[in-house]
């Protein structure tokens, strides 16, 4: 009905981990359609591409995008006044390892970073992956970058090159969430 068929293997796979596993998707062949689920819902629908999207990020003050229904809030601060986590939806990042101007847009092919914590580069790709974010969601994720590259994943990863240090002297805090009503 859709106009892109599960194969038998898929449609098996989807049965039983709706019926026994948490949530989680499955993407039709020819990747145009996608069977979603969860505890209380499972939901099949046609993908719809989403277009490559970049916007810069006011300091301080709030970013809003009405189109995807979330919000980022930036200010300088000084250091200590957050903490620098992994994962989180706050990104506390050394000023004077930020080159300027931040922006979010979507996960471009070859995006990499190196996770707080963590020795060499990884594919931003693969960390979404393991994320459990559907396709779907990787398409609209936004991904705060800088003149260098990606910074910061919003619930995923930071960037070790931005990771405040005991010479640190200013931060920039970043918060991610859903618009104000």
């Amino acid at each position: 009905a859709l106009g892109s068929p599960l194969s038998y293997d898929q449609t098996q796979i989807a049965s039983s981990a709706i019926l026994e596993d948490g949530p989680g998707s499955i993407t039709a062949d020819g990747g145009e359609v996608v069977v979603e689920w969860s505890d209380s819902a499972v939901d099949v629908r046609r993908l719809v591409q989403t277009a490559p999207f970049r916007y810069p990020i006011t300091i301080p003050g709030d970013t809003l995008s009405d189109d995807f229904g979330w919000q980022f809030t930036a200010y300088e601060a000084p250091p200590g006044t957050a903490e620098a986590k992994r994962v989180s939806l706050e990104a506390v990042l050394d000023s004077a390892n930020v080159k300027e101007p931040l922006h979010f847009r979507n996960v471009k092919p070859g995006d990499t970073m190196q996770p707080f914590g963590f020795t060499g580069r990884r594919k931003l790709s693969d960390l979404l992956s393991e994320a459990k974010l559907t396709q779907a969601a990787r398409a609209r994720f936004p991904v705060v970058c800088d003149m260098i590259g990606p910074l910061w994943a919003p619930g995923v990863c930071m960037d070790e090159r931005t990771r405040p240090s005991s010479l640190t002297t200013q931060v920039i805090i970043l918060r991610f969430g859903s618009l104000k009503a």
